[in-house]
């Protein structure tokens, strides 16, 4: 094998590579996302449940929507990290804990179904905003920046291994000859 053809060869694995790596962080990204929509689609509902149990407490009910609350926001931290961008917007979780829930609304029908519009509108805005920024997110232009940016850690692998089978290949080559 000639040297021009081992350079077409790493040149292909390295296009296959980063080929395959964007598919599946797109792929992964998409996954998340979906898992966020979803949660905070049957957010409202589900809201309503835990005030329609019998016998629960406010304290009861403040528990499960932190607990809600918290397990979305470290879907959304999980997404924003994977994506390498803030394509949920976490500092907007603090809406969902600011309905306000008291002894009250336990038993009358008219506030369970206000605090179920209320957690309805904050959801679907969450959501319009987690869907705006994912999409400009997966159809950005894809300039050679923010191929670089996105790909650092592994173009810098791949040129480290590039100088080494260079050097290798002029060492054996030295030595054999």
């Amino acid at each position: 094998m000639d040297s021009l053809q081992f350079c077409v060869q790493v040149a292909t694995w390295i296009f296959l590579y980063i080929l395959h790596s964007r598919t599946l962080r797109r792929a992964e990204i998409s996954r998340l996302k979906e898992q966020i929509v979803d949660s905070l689609s049957s957010y409202p509902a589900w809201l309503i449940l835990i005030l329609n149990k019998e016998k629960i407490s406010i304290s009861d009910v403040e528990n499960y929507v932190a607990s809600a609350i918290t397990r979305l926001d470290f879907q959304s931290e999980n997404l924003n990290s994977y994506g390498k961008c803030q394509i949920f917007p976490t500092a907007d979780l603090a809406e969902l804990a600011s309905i306000e829930i008291n002894k009250q609304h336990l038993t009358s029908v008219s506030d369970k179904s206000r605090i179920e519009r209320i957690a309805f509108d904050i959801t679907s805005d969450l959501i319009e905003n987690t869907e705006i920024s994912y999409a400009k997110r997966m159809h950005k232009d894809n300039s050679i920046k923010m191929l670089f940016n996105e790909y650092n850690p592994e173009l810098k692998g791949i040129i480290c291994m590039l100088l080494i089978l260079n050097m290798s290949y002029s060492l054996v080559k030295i030595l054999f000859t």
